[in-house]
């Protein structure tokens, strides 16, 4: 969903940059200063720059991704944001809605993150998740206490929810609500960052071409 909202705000764009790739050169082609075959490998290149740079920017993390929680890319990406960073909060989002869709099927905890373990490419996490598997199972530990000791969930807000319905005992009955309100948060959030992005990509845009940098 998030990336076809991308793609139908980013069509206009990449047609204006096609128009500056194709179009400023064509003065120079019919006056003849410039030749028939450097006209097309100039603007082959530009467009299969701009064709590499759609693939590695939207088409590998958003296509490619069967799942938020185990895209590759925002995994690896994960050590390097602060807990509070929109790019964790879609992570540990998704990270619950698989948690809470196993734990609704009747698994308990260690078999839960035995089964996240197994379904995850990740060395790094996939160690966590056995670590985490341990101290529930020879520690007696908390499935909240677990996953953030690993730091598997970092965000205060998701942390302190778990915390309380553990406490409570009302985990499996408020953790799909709380995964449905978080979804149309976090998804907002993403919107409005989509929508300041592409204003912003126009402008550049309409300001390279006016300079000839494209």
């Amino acid at each position: 969903r998030l990336y076809r909202e991308i793609k139908s705000r980013l069509h206009y764009v990449f047609i204006l940059i096609l128009f500056g790739i194709v179009v400023p050169p064509l003065p120079q082609l019919a006056s003849g200063d410039l030749a028939v075959p450097v006209y097309v490998a100039i603007c082959a290149f530009k467009i299969l720059l701009l064709i590499t740079c759609w693939q590695l920017l939207l088409i590998r993390p958003f296509e490619k991704s069967a799942n938020a929680a185990f895209n590759p890319l925002l995994i690896k990406s994960l050590k390097l944001l602060c807990p509070e960073h929109l790019c964790r909060e879609i992570f540990e989002v998704a990270y619950l809605n698989l948690l809470s869709l196993c734990m609704e099927s009747g698994l308990d905890a260690a078999e839960t993150l035995k089964l996240l373990k197994d379904s995850s490419n990740n060395k790094a996490l996939r160690r966590k998740h056995q670590v985490a598997v341990s101290r529930i199972q020879n520690h007696g530990q908390s499935l909240t206490s677990a996953l953030t000791a690993q730091g598997i969930l970092q965000n205060s807000q998701i942390i302190s929810f778990l915390n309380s319905s553990e406490h409570t005992g009302t985990l499996h009955s408020a953790l799909r609500k709380f995964v449905e309100r978080k979804k149309g948060e976090v998804t907002a959030s993403v919107n409005f960052q989509i929508r300041r992005l592409s204003q912003w990509l126009y402008l550049a845009v309409i300001f390279s071409i006016a300079f000839g940098i494209i």
